[in-house]
């Protein structure tokens, strides 16, 4: 799963170009804006409201920034 900042256009942009070349559709994706996101990421106790990210959770493990 790739949460991402739904309002910034370099993180959507980035989304945008993940969805072309994920041809066997392996990941999913989510904006931080969304209940989803917000409720997956109250789990690790992450607020991101304000965030322009991209956080990668891959196998109960969450990555930030340039790690994801």
């Amino acid at each position: 799963m790739i949460f991402f900042d739904g309002v910034c256009n370099l993180c959507s942009g980035t989304i945008n170009f993940l969805i072309k070349i994920d041809k066997r559709k392996i990941f999913r994706y989510s904006p931080l804006q969304s209940d989803f996101a917000k409720e997956k990421l109250h789990d690790i106790d992450l607020h991101v409201e304000g965030y322009q990210t991209i956080i990668l959770l891959l196998n109960g493990s969450y990555y930030f920034r340039s790690e994801a």
